[in-house]
């Protein structure tokens, strides 16, 4: 199962494109939730999928399809298991490497933080 995983970040085609129109709704797999209505397959894949993230490597290359938050590409844990309150407080949840990278890696927040922090 986890090769669906993987087809379903680096494949194209009909099936992909169909995939991704229904279930992912423009974000990356690592926010990909169940919904009512899901089909059952579906969620077999979704009890799978924190498998297939903790044994996947990401390589950067260009940062256009690397989440910043959501995928493991500086070290060996995902920022949004590294800084979960930051993410919970951050406005713009699915950019990408590359994305932060254009905005001088400079983040959004919901609302102002300490300054002794």
């Amino acid at each position: 199962m986890g090769k669906w995983w993987w087809k379903l970040e680096h494949d194209s085609g009909m099936w992909h494109d169909i995939i991704k129109a229904k279930y992912l709704r423009g974000q990356g797999i690592f926010y990909a939730k169940r919904r009512p209505g899901d089909s059952a397959c579906w969620g077999d894949l979704l009890h799978l999928r924190q498998v297939y993230l903790k044994r996947r490597c990401v390589m950067i290359g260009n940062g256009r399809t690397t989440d910043f938050w959501g995928d493991t590409w500086c070290g060996h844990t995902p920022f949004c298991q590294m800084f979960p309150n930051l993410r919970a407080i951050n406005q713009e949840i699915g950019l990408t490497v590359k994305e932060m990278y254009e905005q001088w890696w400079h983040l959004t927040f919901r609302r102002w933080l300490d300054p002794a922090l």
